[in-house]
């Protein structure tokens, strides 16, 4: 099955990065450098602002935030590590650091620009990760997945249930609906069919860097890593 869908994991990610099972069509992937060589699309991949997000998501209106009681926020720098393929990294590491730990990014699967970059990881795009090289330095903006290779420093992966979530992480600093369409073609057939995608988004804040996950029938399907240090330092107008 080869899917397309309006957002990366990841998240880009992403996520995000957001693909169910098998790799993204062709489609995808030149919708993406599109995105990139234009910095903005009315179907993300990259958004204005830098973030991986859903064009589709809902009015932010709805959002809920509680910073002070959320057990997340702290300054410090270990929960801005995961592991993966058995190796740590951190979205608050160099570029050459984390793409060194994830075995090197895929140059066939990766859009690589003058201004800003989306690398992917693993098998079928399984992670994604924007960075910003106009500096003269590549760094690292957000790194996400809808794929369980990712586990989290508190050992949260896609497919975690939202309790154990909230057990291992606790009240978050904002939450949020969410929604997505992704564009489902099925091996040998050339038609093309939708799936709706609904639930909400978790985010913990921790200062200089957040994590967020989308959460869908109770189960994590996407984890985002943003370093808020690099997103800062640049401008996105």
């Amino acid at each position: 099955m080869k899917n397309k869908t309006t957002a990366i994991l990841l998240a880009t990610l992403m996520i995000s990065t957001l693909v169910g099972c098998g790799a993204v069509s062709s489609n995808a992937s030149e919708a993406g450098a599109s995105i990139l060589d234009s910095t903005s699309s009315d179907n993300d991949a990259l958004a204005e602002n830098g973030e991986v997000e859903d064009a589709a998501s809902s009015d932010t209106d709805d959002v809920n935030t509680d910073s002070e009681s959320s057990e997340a926020a702290s300054g410090d720098l270990k929960d801005a590590g995961f592991t993966y393929n058995g190796n740590s990294a951190s979205v608050m590491d160099s570029f050459e650091a984390v793409d060194k730990a994830m075995g090197g990014y895929n140059a066939s699967d990766s859009h690589i620009n003058s201004e800003q970059s989306l690398y992917y990881y693993g098998k079928d795009e399984e992670v994604g990760m924007i960075t910003r090289n106009d500096s003269g330095t590549e760094s690292i903006i957000t790194i996400g997945t809808r794929k369980p290779g990712i586990i989290t420093s508190r050992n949260i992966k896609v497919g975690s249930t939202k309790d154990e979530l909230a057990a291992a992480y606790g009240t978050p600093n904002e939450t949020k609906p969410y929604s997505q369409t992704e564009y489902v073609y099925e091996e040998g057939s050339n038609e093309e069919k939708t799936i709706d995608h609904t639930g909400e988004e978790i985010v913990y804040d921790f200062g200089d860097y957040k994590i967020t996950f989308t959460v869908e029938n109770d189960k994590v399907m996407s984890i985002e890593f943003k370093n808020n240090v690099n997103y800062n330092k640049f401008d996105w107008g």
